[in-house]
């Protein structure tokens, strides 16, 4: 949301972004996290860049340069298999290891791996042909 009323500058969302002389606006840096939330909960860049009067590239900057939240949450999506059988998680006797069963790959996760790490190794082993 705009708010043309304000001198030298513009409100976005209730937080005032400066316009220079020559027509260019310093973006805060919370408006430009503000937009990358907003794309990551579903909103297109398109729609996010009409709202605040942003150009749709540097909107789809600032999603690109936003921190994951794959690292962040230690989440990642897990599909079924190909042969729509279900991911098996078993823990062997005497180990605190996790294992992870995925058609005919499975992985051994030792205690404390970094969740980021392990949804890089899950996405490579789903898109395995």
């Amino acid at each position: 949301m705009l708010d043309e009323s304000a001198s030298n500058g513009i409100l976005v969302w209730g937080i005032f972004v400066p316009i220079s002389a020559n027509g260019r606006r310093a973006w805060p840096d919370e408006i430009k996290a503000m937009a990358a939330e907003r794309v990551g909960a579903g909103s297109e860049i398109v729609d996010v860049a009409r709202e605040i009067g942003a150009n749709e590239s540097l909107v789809a900057k600032w999603v690109r340069g936003a921190p994951s939240k794959i690292s962040t949450q230690g989440f990642v999506e897990l599909t079924r298999p190909r042969e729509a059988r279900k991911p098996q998680f078993a823990t062997a006797p005497g180990q605190s290891d996790l294992r992870i069963r995925l058609g005919d790959t499975e992985i051994s996760v030792p205690p404390g791996y970094p969740p980021a790490h392990l949804a890089e190794v899950i996405k490579a082993v789903r898109d395995a042909p």
